[in-house]
Parts: C-alpha cells; structure tokens; sequence
C-alpha cells in the first residue's frame, strides 16, 4: 500500500500546454508533479529524478511516445518505471504497440478526472507493492544465508515470510476489489466465475453471490465472446484482446472490450478477464463515420453545384469572346479596338479560370474526362511565356528556355498541360521582383519508361520548407489573408 505521508512523483509529457495544464492541477495536490512537453525532455528527467510513474503522450512531434517508451525500457535507471499512455488514438493495433512498447495502461482522450486519479493511484499503488516484494526477496535471499547456520533464526524467518505471504495476499485482495476496471476470474476446467471484483458487480448489475458461480456464457453474448480480435504477446504470457457484449441482470446489452491471460488463483488455473465499456467510444465511433459520410455528401453538392455554375457561364461567355473578336477586326478606331481587346482578353482569362473550375469539380467526383493529345513540350512553354510578355517586359526579368536537342514529343491532355505551365510560369512572374526565370526541358527515365522532365526555376523569395505541403491542400496558399 502507499505511504499517504510521501508524495509519489509523476512525470506527464504532452506537446500540448493546455493538456498538461489540466493534468497538472489534477494531480498537483495528491502528487509531486513534473510536466514537459517532449520526448527528449521527459528522458532526461526520467534519468536524473526517477519518476514512481510516467504519463505520457503518444503523438508528439520528434520523438513520439512510443520512441520514448520504448528508450526508457532499455535504460537500467529507468526500465521498471510504469508508463501510462494517454492518447486520442483508440484503434487496437496502437494499443497493443503500446504494451508491447512496455506500457501498464493507457488513457483515451477526453479523459475524466475521476479515471486519471483511479488508473493512476492503481498502478503507483502496484509499482510500489512490486517494489516492497523486490526488497523483501532482497532481504530473503539475505536471511536464507543466515538460517543456514543458525536454525532458531530460520524459525523466525519462516514466520516472517508466512506474515507477509499473508499480507501480500490482503494487498492483492484490495488491490483487485478497487480496480477501476471489471475483473472476472474463471475456472478454466469448468468456464464458472470464482471471484468478481465491485466494478464488475456494477456493470452486471449482480450481488456477488450472484454472479460468482454463473457460467461464464450466461453473462456474454455466445456468438461474441470467442472472437478474438488481437492477440498481445509478451515474454511470458499472451493477451487475447476482443470486443463483445455482456448481458445486465436486467436483460440489457453494454459493449464491452476485453483483454484476457491465463493465471494460476489458489493453486486453479483461471482466465483472468479485465472488461471496460465501451458505450461512449463507440458512440464516438459511429459519430466520426456519419460525419465523414456528411462531408463527403456535402463535398459531392459542393463539386455538382460548381460543375453547373461553371457550365452555365461558359456559354455566354463564348459568344462574348466571338463577338469581341468580330468587332476588333470589323473596328478601324485604334482606341476602340484597343478596348475590344481588352474585353476579348479579360473573357478569355474568365473562360480559363472558368474550365478550372470546372476540372475542380470533376476531380472531386471523379468523373474528368482526360484527353491524349501529342503535342511538342515546348510549344506550350513558348505560348505561355507570350501570355506574361508584358509582365515579364513591365519587370525587366529574363527569360530562358533550355530545350533538349532532340525532337521529342509527349501524350498528355493540352489544355491541362498548358493550365499547369501557365500556373508555374504566371506565378514565377508575379513573384520574381528582378533577375529572370528558367525553364529547363529534359529527358528521364522511370522504370524503363522514357518521360519528360519540365522544371520552373525563379530568383523570386521561394516558399517556406513549413509551407510546401500546405499549397497542395484545396483553396490554400503559403501567404494568406488580406495580403
């Protein structure tokens, strides 16, 4: 049992500030606290002040929970130290990673104030039954020695071991009455529960005599209870991990998970079964999908209403742009035409980014329709850099275009092609202040198949290495806001 007038030390580690804020003042008054906020930190703390228990975070940035775990076990300073994983992660393989890595517990995210204090005052309370043996047996192999010699005192050693045997017994006892977890052992031989803990009388809803006694597959949903999800295997036992239902006194259903090992209990070999609903999780979990089925029917809307948009506009436009044309050949005045122009060539823009969006929406439903045309890779170079002839010449920026000797020609859908260099080009443009932009054309090879390599080089600020993963997400771009 613990020492109520010594404060156990915890370590928590959270990249998250707010997180260890909450877990601080929840375990402040109780125990002496020390919170860091990542993996290489809660190293080195754990080395120089050996924490009785470690709470840590599994996604973290540079070196996650499991790295650190797993760096702990394999220092002698810090091995036996018990680790607690707390984590929004809840599918099982991270779980069992987590025991594998050498973890005792885990804590899912949101977490409740009363489960933080009940998992963690169980497994300080283990840690340090487990560490009172340690010494005892230290202490044992010692007074062994002694009563080789003098047999009065192995007399006096025998009783001391049979008083603490004892006392080991009642901590066992108490320790398994309080777990904040259901606990079932059954009789192998005879598949009868022998002993239940008070969180399993709660979730049954039965009185101990009760429920002792029952056959196991009269309080399990049978076409359930034998399907095991996960095996975790350790050095010296394996864990069979599945979910099911149990079945109340009352006649009603709780989803259940279960993790189950095999154990000798007064000399029975017994399954023991530690059961934890799983009601909120999974309602959770059905939560997460309808949401993800509503995004994708919102998305689809979204895609159905822009490919419309875009088709409806389209066809005036068309006729704007051959009108205007019409009218710049059919006009003598210089000033007129000038202005006709300008209409033709503010359609044309509004027609490309028109059929952009257009292709947008296609691609969010897949249905785009590609079309193979073979076409010279630099015809659309030279066309596009046309385009942007009086930005490039208003800049005073140079222009390159290194093209391969030989004649090489490629399959590729050209209004796309030309949309994309255009993209590339017209950006190298806007943000080159002085100097030029290179356009370098080349041949490589992918898995034996010959490929055209085109690369947009400019002496403009580049993008953040933060920011590169960013621009290829939807309506998103590395400078946003009002600038």
């Amino acid at each position: 049992m613990m020492n109520n007038n010594t404060k156990f030390k915890v370590l928590i580690v959270d990249d998250n500030p707010k997180n260890l804020s909450v877990l601080y003042k929840i375990l402040n008054n109780k125990y002496q606290v020390f919170a860091v906020e990542n993996g290489d930190l809660a190293i080195k703390i754990a080395n120089e002040s050996i924490p009785d228990l470690i709470v840590l975070d599994i996604l973290m940035p540079g070196i996650n929970g499991f790295d650190v775990c797993d760096s702990l076990k394999k220092s002698g300073k810090t091995k036996d130290i018990p680790v607690i994983f707390m984590s929004a992660l809840s599918e099982t393989i991270d779980k069992i990673k987590g025991f594998n890595c050498g973890a005792v517990d885990y804590i899912t995210k949101p977490y409740q104030k009363e489960e933080v204090l009940a998992r963690i005052k169980t497994h300080l309370e283990l840690a340090d039954y487990r560490k009172k043996i340690e010494s005892f047996n230290d202490v044992l192999k010692e007074k062994v020695k002694e009563k080789t010699y003098q047999l009065e005192e192995k007399i006096v050693d025998i009783t001391d071991i049979n008083t603490a045997l004892r006392e080991s017994e009642e901590s066992y006892h108490a320790l398994f009455s309080s777990a904040p977890d259901s606990i079932l052992l059954t009789d192998v031989s005879t598949n009868r529960i022998i002993k239940a803990n008070n969180a399993s009388l709660k979730l049954f809803g039965y009185l101990e005599e009760e429920l002792i006694g029952k056959d196991e597959k009269e309080i399990f949903v049978n076409d359930e209870t034998d399907k095991v999800h996960d095996v975790i295997k350790t050095d010296s036992e394996e864990i069979l991990s599945f979910r099911n239902k149990v079945i109340k006194k009352e006649g009603t259903f709780v989803e259940v998970s279960t993790n189950s090992r095999i154990i000798f209990y007064n000399n029975i070999l017994c399954k023991q079964s530690f059961i934890r609903d799983i009601t909120s999780q999974i309602e959770i979990e059905n939560n997460l999908i309808e949401a993800r089925r509503q995004s994708e029917e919102f998305s689809n809307l979204k895609s159905n209403f822009l490919a419309n948009l875009g088709h409806e506009l389209r066809t005036p436009l068309i006729s704007i742009l051959g009108y205007s044309q019409l009218m710049e050949d059919e006009l003598e005045n210089a000033d007129h035409k000038k202005m006709v122009s300008g209409i033709y060539a503010g359609g044309k823009r509004l027609l490309r980014t028109l059929n952009l969006l257009i292709d947008l929406s296609m691609l969010g439903t897949k249905k785009i329709n590609f079309h193979e045309d073979i076409i010279a890779p630099d015809a659309a170079v030279k066309d596009v850099l046309h385009q942007n002839k009086e930005s490039i010449d208003n800049k005073g920026l140079s222009t390159f275009v290194g093209k391969i000797k030989e004649d090489l020609f490629i399959k590729v859908d050209a209004r796309m092609y030309w949309e994309i260099l255009n993209n590339l080009i017209g950006n190298a443009v806007k943000y080159t202040i002085k100097g030029g932009i290179e356009i370098l054309i080349d041949s490589t090879e992918i898995d034996s198949e010959k490929w055209v390599e085109i690369i947009v080089k400019d002496t403009g600020p580049g993008i953040e290495k933060d920011k590169l993963e960013l621009i290829f997400e939807e309506f998103r771009q590395a400078s946003e806001g009002f600038t």
